[in-house]
């Protein structure tokens, strides 16, 4: 059974139970009222009849009297001695059945009491029996007896047989309707959720940019589309994130492939010449061992990169000592210095004092060697590279800064991303391997830090670092 039929079944027997109690209710209090009023009535006639047992005794002979009472008089020892009625009546309902009415009976207590009637008395073609309320009194008047009135609750039963038709035909009406209602207001309340079914089999089938549509959120179903609507966005958020990470993927094996390819195929050509004997002199041999170490030297620079990359992304927990920026930039500029002594390099400022952070003293150097390795290796020789130190209230920023031919606009956010060149060129020998830059970012963000190009005034590049003092270290997983 559907959410939707149990939910009509439901409010349709809640309706129906509501409105049986409510005619059992008004059935029995109507029933109830009109009993008390001819309750009232029998009292009022007994009353005044009570001091008339002359005048009663003198209409025994008329017995077409036109009305529904009876009355009984019983003599002091429980015979009757005078019966009134009329004949219609008791033919019409049936004579009630009187009991004797002893001088200590409790019936003379001046409470109506219910008596059964009988067919003794020429009960009419298709006529029914029914019950008669009736009321015991002492007579007066020097009369020694008892007076017993009665009249019929044929009415009562009628209105209340009415009633009761009345009642039901109006409950039925009402719970058809109100069932009818219900379905149409349910299926209304639920349409919704038909919405967000294909909303989620069009989303199980492979297209996550589907949406629930617009719900007010005042209404339940409203509320758990809006969540829905966020739970999808993250999820869609999430699957377009894990594609891109494996189109990366993708593309870093890809692109190490070729790198490691390239001096790969050197070393084995060279050792298949060798092999061959085409290798006849002593100076084409060395020449040959000099190709195939330089080769092995940029296979093992390239790996101890990829390693570098792969320890990073594992969220290896990182040291955490003091490092000192100025005192490491010193030291950069003195390398750079020592291997291109052509290069003019500088300090700003010249005077600059301790910056510290917390954080991989051996890292944070790798950054600044990267940077000041790249700059020798992208400008002509002879340019100038500077290391400008500026602490901050709650920060260092590094910048890099080459007078070479700078970066392109378009090529400042893609150097960051591994295996890319500013140079098309992967043979050059100023290309490098495009893994430096990547390594430079995953350091500054596993230290919470951030990196950006820009162009240094006059034209080159500046790499500018920005590392919190508080060391707030984090998995580059994250």
């Amino acid at each position: 059974m559907s959410l939707r039929t149990r939910m009509v079944v439901l409010i349709v027997v809640a309706l129906v139970l509501g409105l049986t109690f409510s005619t059992v209710a008004a059935t029995t209090l109507l029933r109830g009222y009109l009993v008390d009023q001819l309750d009232r009535q029998l009292l009022v006639t007994a009353s005044a009849a009570q001091s008339g047992a002359r005048d009663i005794a003198a209409l025994t002979a008329s017995s077409a009297l036109p009305s529904e009472y009876y009355f009984e008089v019983q003599s002091a020892d429980g015979r009757r001695t005078h019966v009134i009625y009329d004949r219609r009546s008791t033919a019409a309902w049936g004579a009630p059945v009187i009991p004797d009415v002893a001088p200590d009976s409790p019936l003379l207590d001046g409470q109506p009491f219910t008596v059964e009637g009988q067919r003794s008395i020429g009960l009419i073609m298709g006529a029914q029996e029914t019950t008669w309320r009736a009321v015991a009194v002492p007579l007066d008047d020097g009369y020694a007896g008892n007076l017993v009135v009665a009249l019929p609750l044929a009415d009562v039963h009628a209105i209340g047989g009415q009633l009761v038709k009345i009642l039901v035909l109006t409950c039925l009406s009402i719970a058809l309707l109100g069932g009818l209602l219900s379905w149409l207001a349910v299926r209304r309340s639920l349409r919704p959720l038909s919405v967000i079914e294909a909303t989620s089999r069009a989303i199980a089938d492979g297209d996550m940019s589907q949406r629930i549509p617009p719900i007010p959120a005042s209404t339940e179903v409203g509320s758990v589309a809006a969540s829905l609507n966020v739970m999808l966005g993250k999820i869609e958020e999430s699957f377009a994130v894990q594609q891109a990470s494996e189109a990366r993927m993708r593309r870093f094996v890809s692109d190490a492939s070729h790198e490691l390819r390239t001096p790969l195929v050197t070393i084995r050509g060279y050792a298949e010449l060798f092999r061959m004997g085409a290798l006849g002199d002593q100076e084409q041999a060395a020449a040959a061992m000099a190709r195939i170490e330089g080769s092995a030297v940029q296979m093992g620079a390239l790996v101890e990169d990829l390693l570098s990359l792969a320890r990073l992304d594992e969220g290896r927990p990182l040291a955490r000592d003091e490092v000192d920026l100025t005192a490491a930039a010193r030291d950069a500029l003195a390398d750079l210095a020592a291997v291109a002594p052509d290069r003019a390099t500088a300090l700003v400022p010249d005077d600059a004092g301790p910056a510290l952070v917390v954080g991989d003293p051996a890292r944070l150097r790798q950054v600044l060697t990267n940077l000041v390795g790249n700059a020798a290796a992208h400008t002509p020789a002879g340019t100038p590279v500077e290391i400008a130190v500026l602490p901050e209230a709650d920060a260092v920023v590094v910048e890099v800064r080459d007078h070479g031919p700078g970066i392109p606009a378009e090529h400042r956010e893609l150097v960051f991303e591994r295996f890319h060149r500013v140079d098309p060129s992967r043979n050059s020998s100023s290309g490098g391997s495009g893994l430096g830059m990547a390594i430079v970012q995953s350091i500054v963000t596993a230290h919470g830090g951030t990196v950006r190009v820009d162009e240094t005034p006059g034209g080159g590049a500046t790499i500018v670092l920005r590392l919190p003092r508080g060391g707030a270290i984090r998995d580059i997983a994250e």
